[in-house]
């Protein structure tokens, strides 16, 4: 019996027999990057520029990878309990996280390279689409899919950003279907908000619709039906 992937490429053959241009989609943070090692950076210059012994301690002997959603659970997580604290800790991550330099510090999920590589040599057109904001976070954003040896900045790849800060992941992603639609026929994407992949299965409803089970945002709503679901890349590959 074939594999996902295998069915997968199989279509994708399928597609460029017939003249078609496929095309794969996929989110960056918590789908294609793992951002705990972002997150872990700048809480460790806060706990070193504020002398604060606590938070060192605890991050020093946390696990590097797979942390909550907001950076008040990752807190909770890991035990900390300088509640005084957190107001300060907030605004020095804020400032920090949502930025070019930070970027460096994300690491790519296990096998995310390998398998976006697969559709790229299949000859899919390859789409990042990010609720990253291009105003604030194109250069790092760039740099980061580079230097973890994803295919970007070659024909048949596009990244997609939000324009500006302010607007929300799901209305960006919401008018982004319009011009993805225009690269060909999506037949995969991939994405760890419940929200989003439920507005992909309702456009691309003949596509391979993914919720990548690593964390969402809070109160996502349940997955429509025909989604599929998978906590890691390595669970295909």
């Amino acid at each position: 019996m074939k594999s996902f992937i295998e069915q997968s490429l199989s279509r994708v053959e399928s597609l460029k027999i017939e003249g078609r241009q496929p095309v794969v989609v996929f989110d960056l943070d918590a789908t294609l990057f793992d951002n705990a090692p972002r997150n872990r950076q700048i809480l460790l210059e806060y706990a070193e520029k504020n002398k604060d012994d606590d938070l060192l301690r605890i991050l020093l002997r946390a696990q590097h990878t797979r942390w909550p959603y907001s950076i008040t659970e990752v807190l909770t997580w890991l035990g900390y309990h300088g509640a005084e604290h957190i107001d300060s800790i907030q605004k020095f991550w804020f400032e920090r996280f949502f930025t070019n330099t930070y970027q460096q510090y994300d690491i790519a999920s296990p096998r995310a390279v390998r398998m976006v590589k697969q559709y790229y040599d299949a000859g899919c057109t390859v789409v990042y689409m990010s609720g990253r904001d291009a105003p604030g976070m194109l250069h790092g954003c760039v740099q980061s899919l580079f230097q973890n040896g994803f295919p970007i900045g070659l024909p048949r790849t596009q990244l997609t950003l939000k324009p500006a800060f302010e607007m929300s992941d799901a209305d960006f992603k919401s008018e982004s279907i319009t011009f993805i639609d225009t690269l060909g026929e999506v037949i995969l994407s991939i994405d760890n908000e419940t929200h989003n992949c439920n507005i992909f299965k309702s456009a691309w409803g003949d596509a391979d619709i993914v919720w990548m089970d690593t964390h969402t945002s809070p109160n996502s709503p349940p997955l429509n039906d025909g989604i599929l679901s998978v906590s890691c890349f390595t669970e295909w590959l």
